[in-house]
């Protein structure tokens, strides 16, 4: 499995002092932060085994991505709640961690076209 080489990836650990730096609420708690590096973890393994630069990635990736994810609430073999985890986490890796404001955008638009076309 790929996430096993990623202890020192750089993206992971910009998305770790993220996730890390205080927010205008409460801090995210240890086990929300494991979830989050957890979920980013398979995010980077899904642009590796496609030959992806995640910082370059484009938008009709992210939005296949999280359309597989979609794909995968609709046969019931993952929650909505962890859709939703998925499409938190890359908000946050690409609006904080990589200050790509307009791909964190995107991922907003994609989850709701996508919560949309699962009702």
């Amino acid at each position: 499995m790929l996430r096993e080489n990623r202890q020192n990836d750089p993206l992971l650990t910009k998305l770790l002092e993220a996730l890390q730096e205080p927010t205008e609420g409460d801090a995210y708690k240890a086990g929300t932060i494991k979830s989050y590096m957890w979920q980013a973890g398979s995010f980077l393994d899904y642009c590796a085994k496609r030959n992806v630069n995640p910082k370059t990635i484009s938008p009709a990736r992210i939005e296949g991505y999280l359309k597989m994810m979609g794909r995968e609430v609709e046969a019931g073999t993952k929650s909505r709640s962890y859709f939703l985890q998925a499409c938190s986490t890359l908000e946050i890796l690409y609006r904080q961690a990589l200050k790509q404001d307009r791909l964190a955008r995107l991922v907003r638009m994609a989850r709701k076209k996508i919560l949309k076309s699962n009702r």
